[in-house]
């Protein structure tokens, strides 16, 4: 699976934060995380010769894209507030993109069509103050990505934490489908009691597992999991839910694991002896 990832840092007068552009495959996606950006503000993101301008939707923005990011290839951001430049990190913008950032027209299509000729026929000369380098990653960048990752679990666990009622019955037909169709996962079927798991595969070797756990004949909890090395802990959004089974399973060291009560919904701790 083809996974590139580019981070610049951005810095201001007003603000400051990060960009990142991330491909998987064949899709790729831009996040814009500034502590003070509002849905006043609007970015230019560059990559290589190609770009995205966007209208922010706060202090996080996440936008897919048809360009292809490659390893090589540079990147640099502008954010601005009307006529002012809030924060701006990378390399390749021009004074004239940023122009345009700034005073977008509000003139038919072909008065647009005309403006973005300009831009795509100027020789490109970087601004003055975007001169980080796209792989930088600093104390900024860490800090705000931390903010991110715990708002991103706080809203993870309110949504697992939300009671329902007879939530399996809900699901039940699909999750029935599933173990139709996918092949058992016959190390976790011999080593957890009164279990039956699948393996999902959604890339080449690469798969995540799903379970219903018994208790007098009735689903008792549907478990979820992926494969992992001991050495290597989950993803900071999974640390306080997910459970490490050590069993050793197509080259992994085990199975992060955590599991969601079939008559509820929630997402509970349950110890595997």
């Amino acid at each position: 699976m083809k996974l590139i990832k580019k981070t610049i840092v951005l810095v201001g007068d007003l603000s400051k934060g990060y960009v990142s552009v991330v491909r998987v495959r064949d899709e790729t996606g831009i996040k814009v995380v500034g502590e003070d950006f509002t849905t006043n503000y609007r970015a230019i993101v560059k990559i290589n010769k190609e770009r995205e301008i966007f209208s922010l939707l706060g202090k996080k923005t996440e936008i897919g894209t048809k360009i292809k990011v490659e390893s090589t290839d540079e990147i640099g951001c502008v954010v601005c507030d009307g006529e002012k430049i809030v924060a701006s990190g990378g390399k390749g913008i021009s004074q004239q993109e940023i122009k345009f950032l700034m005073c977008p027209p509000t003139h038919p299509q072909i008065e647009i069509d005309k403006r973005e000729q300009e831009i795509n026929t100027e020789i490109v000369t970087p601004i003055e103050n975007i001169e980080n380098d796209t792989v930088t990653v600093t104390s900024v960048q860490k800090d705000m990505e931390e903010k991110d990752e715990d708002l991103e679990k706080n809203q993870l666990f309110e949504k697992l934490s939300e009671k329902k009622h007879d939530f399996y019955f809900g699901i039940s037909e699909k999750v029935d489908e599933m173990f139709v169709i996918y092949p058992k996962e016959q190390t976790l079927n011999d080593v957890i009691p009164e279990s039956e798991w699948i393996r999902v595969n959604y890339c080449e070797n690469e798969y995540y597992v799903v379970g219903r756990l018994y208790e007098n004949k009735k689903v008792r909890y549907l478990g979820y999991g992926v494969p992992g090395y001991e050495n290597v802990v989950p993803p900071k959004i999974a640390e306080n839910v997910a459970q490490w089974l050590p069993i050793k399973n197509n080259g992994y060291d085990g199975f992060w694991l955590f599991f969601q009560n079939a008559d509820n919904g929630k997402i509970e701790l349950q110890r595997i002896d």
